[in-house]
Protein backbone atom coordinates (compact mmCIF):
# COMPACT_ATOMS: atom_id res chain seq x y z
CA UNK A 1 0.00 0.00 0.00
CA UNK A 2 1.36 3.08 -0.88
CA UNK A 3 1.86 5.82 1.79
CA UNK A 4 -0.23 8.99 0.23
CA UNK A 5 -3.09 6.24 0.25
CA UNK A 6 -4.22 7.70 4.16
CA UNK A 7 -4.43 11.15 3.19
CA UNK A 8 -2.95 14.19 4.34
CA UNK A 9 -1.95 12.40 7.85
CA UNK A 10 -0.43 9.82 6.09
CA UNK A 11 3.23 10.65 8.10
CA UNK A 12 1.31 10.52 11.75
CA UNK A 13 0.00 7.21 11.15
CA UNK A 14 3.23 5.01 10.09
CA UNK A 15 4.96 7.02 12.64
CA UNK A 16 2.30 5.59 15.33
CA UNK A 17 2.24 2.29 13.49
CA UNK A 18 6.14 2.20 14.45
CA UNK A 19 5.82 3.35 17.83
CA UNK A 20 3.10 1.03 18.57
CA UNK A 21 5.30 -1.75 17.74
CA UNK A 22 8.39 -1.11 20.02
CA UNK A 23 5.55 -1.27 23.30
CA UNK A 24 6.05 -3.75 25.81
CA UNK A 25 2.40 -4.96 25.63
CA UNK A 26 0.91 -6.59 28.34
CA UNK A 27 4.29 -6.76 30.58
CA UNK A 28 3.35 -5.03 33.28
CA UNK A 29 -0.30 -6.15 33.87
CA UNK A 30 -1.63 -7.17 37.82
CA UNK A 31 1.54 -5.10 38.68
CA UNK A 32 1.73 -2.07 41.03
CA UNK A 33 2.46 1.14 39.21
CA UNK A 34 2.97 4.57 40.45
CA UNK A 35 -0.16 6.04 40.49
CA UNK A 36 -2.39 3.38 42.00
CA UNK A 37 -4.36 6.09 43.16
CA UNK A 38 -5.54 7.48 39.79
CA UNK A 39 -6.65 3.93 38.85
CA UNK A 40 -8.97 1.15 39.75
CA UNK A 41 -7.06 -1.91 39.17
CA UNK A 42 -8.06 -5.14 37.87
CA UNK A 43 -6.94 -8.74 37.78
CA UNK A 44 -7.47 -10.61 34.44
CA UNK A 45 -10.59 -12.10 35.29
CA UNK A 46 -11.95 -8.51 34.95
CA UNK A 47 -11.77 -9.46 31.42
CA UNK A 48 -12.55 -13.44 31.12
CA UNK A 49 -16.23 -12.27 32.87
CA UNK A 50 -16.91 -9.79 29.81
CA UNK A 51 -18.39 -6.87 32.03
CA UNK A 52 -21.70 -5.71 29.78
CA UNK A 53 -19.89 -2.02 29.14
CA UNK A 54 -16.72 -2.05 30.82
CA UNK A 55 -16.28 1.36 29.32
CA UNK A 56 -19.60 2.92 30.06
CA UNK A 57 -20.64 5.74 27.75
CA UNK A 58 -16.68 6.83 27.22
CA UNK A 59 -16.10 4.58 24.26
CA UNK A 60 -18.80 4.71 22.70
CA UNK A 61 -19.23 8.46 22.98
CA UNK A 62 -15.37 8.85 21.76
CA UNK A 63 -16.21 6.12 18.91
CA UNK A 64 -18.71 8.46 17.24
CA UNK A 65 -17.23 11.76 17.27
CA UNK A 66 -14.14 9.92 15.36
CA UNK A 67 -17.02 8.27 12.72
CA UNK A 68 -18.46 11.65 12.37
CA UNK A 69 -15.38 13.23 11.53
CA UNK A 70 -14.60 10.51 9.22
CA UNK A 71 -17.83 11.08 7.28
CA UNK A 72 -18.21 14.97 7.38
CA UNK A 73 -14.47 15.15 6.00
CA UNK A 74 -15.06 12.45 3.47
CA UNK A 75 -12.80 10.24 4.70
CA UNK A 76 -14.42 6.88 4.61
CA UNK A 77 -12.34 5.68 1.50
CA UNK A 78 -9.04 6.20 3.80
CA UNK A 79 -10.71 5.02 6.82
CA UNK A 80 -11.39 1.64 4.83
CA UNK A 81 -7.82 1.55 3.58
CA UNK A 82 -6.52 2.01 6.73
CA UNK A 83 -8.89 -0.65 8.26
CA UNK A 84 -7.49 -3.31 5.54
CA UNK A 85 -3.87 -2.14 6.17
CA UNK A 86 -4.54 -2.38 10.09
CA UNK A 87 -2.39 -5.13 12.27
CA UNK A 88 -2.55 -5.82 16.09
CA UNK A 89 1.21 -4.16 17.30
CA UNK A 90 1.82 -6.92 19.50
CA UNK A 91 4.11 -10.09 19.06
CA UNK A 92 2.73 -13.07 19.47
CA UNK A 93 5.24 -13.97 21.71
CA UNK A 94 3.35 -11.03 24.19
CA UNK A 95 0.09 -12.51 23.49
CA UNK A 96 1.49 -15.78 24.48
CA UNK A 97 2.98 -14.70 28.35
CA UNK A 98 -0.86 -13.67 28.85
CA UNK A 99 -2.42 -16.95 27.75
CA UNK A 100 0.17 -18.86 30.02
CA UNK A 101 -0.83 -16.99 33.12
CA UNK A 102 -4.05 -18.04 31.98
CA UNK A 103 -3.70 -21.60 31.12
CA UNK A 104 -1.80 -21.77 34.37
CA UNK A 105 -4.29 -20.13 36.31
CA UNK A 106 -7.49 -22.01 34.77
CA UNK A 107 -6.18 -25.32 32.97
CA UNK A 108 -10.29 -26.43 32.71
CA UNK A 109 -13.28 -24.05 31.99
CA UNK A 110 -13.31 -20.88 33.19
CA UNK A 111 -16.24 -20.94 36.04
CA UNK A 112 -19.27 -22.41 34.20
CA UNK A 113 -18.75 -20.73 31.23
CA UNK A 114 -17.85 -24.26 29.02
CA UNK A 115 -14.78 -22.66 27.85
CA UNK A 116 -11.78 -22.13 28.71
CA UNK A 117 -10.24 -18.43 30.04
CA UNK A 118 -7.64 -18.14 26.81
CA UNK A 119 -10.78 -18.27 24.83
CA UNK A 120 -12.56 -15.17 26.51
CA UNK A 121 -10.23 -12.94 26.32
CA UNK A 122 -10.34 -9.90 23.96
CA UNK A 123 -6.91 -7.91 23.35
CA UNK A 124 -7.60 -4.57 22.69
CA UNK A 125 -7.53 -4.50 19.17
CA UNK A 126 -10.89 -2.03 18.91
CA UNK A 127 -8.90 -0.02 20.75
CA UNK A 128 -5.80 0.60 18.91
CA UNK A 129 -7.87 1.00 15.89
CA UNK A 130 -9.82 3.63 17.08
CA UNK A 131 -6.26 5.16 17.51
CA UNK A 132 -5.23 5.27 14.33
CA UNK A 133 -9.12 6.47 13.27
CA UNK A 134 -8.21 9.46 15.98
CA UNK A 135 -5.16 10.17 13.33
CA UNK A 136 -6.80 10.21 10.19
CA UNK A 137 -8.98 12.87 11.10
CA UNK A 138 -6.39 14.40 13.11
CA UNK A 139 -6.19 17.94 11.81
CA UNK A 140 -9.87 18.62 12.00
CA UNK A 141 -11.06 20.72 14.37
CA UNK A 142 -11.68 19.84 17.64
CA UNK A 143 -9.56 17.14 18.16
CA UNK A 144 -10.10 13.72 19.35
CA UNK A 145 -7.38 12.03 21.24
CA UNK A 146 -9.48 9.66 23.67
CA UNK A 147 -8.07 6.50 22.57
CA UNK A 148 -4.37 8.00 22.23
CA UNK A 149 -4.46 9.79 25.29
CA UNK A 150 -4.74 5.95 27.13
CA UNK A 151 -1.51 5.17 25.10
CA UNK A 152 0.83 6.30 28.39
CA UNK A 153 -0.70 3.13 30.26
CA UNK A 154 0.26 0.94 27.08
CA UNK A 155 3.37 2.34 27.06
CA UNK A 156 4.35 1.18 30.35
CA UNK A 157 2.84 -2.45 30.12
CA UNK A 158 -0.36 -1.87 31.30
CA UNK A 159 -3.70 -2.35 29.96
CA UNK A 160 -6.23 -0.01 30.61
CA UNK A 161 -9.85 -2.13 30.25
CA UNK A 162 -12.50 0.61 31.48
CA UNK A 163 -14.01 3.18 33.24
CA UNK A 164 -15.61 3.94 36.89
CA UNK A 165 -17.75 7.00 36.59
CA UNK A 166 -18.26 9.59 34.61
CA UNK A 167 -15.79 10.86 32.25
CA UNK A 168 -13.24 12.73 33.20
CA UNK A 169 -13.92 12.66 36.63
CA UNK A 170 -14.07 9.13 36.86
CA UNK A 171 -11.05 6.33 37.42
CA UNK A 172 -9.29 4.46 34.78
CA UNK A 173 -9.81 0.36 35.01
CA UNK A 174 -5.84 -0.88 34.72
CA UNK A 175 -5.04 -4.53 34.39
Amino acid sequence: MKAEDFGQNTAAILKFKEHLGSLPWFSRIETSCTDEEKVERVKLEFLLDRPVAPWGDVMIDAETKIERRIMDSGRLVQQHRLQNWFVTPWSSAQVSKVMDVLLERYPEYYKDTFSYAYERIEFPERFVRYAYFELLVDDIFPRITFFRDQLPWFEKGFWPCGWKGCYPEGRLILL
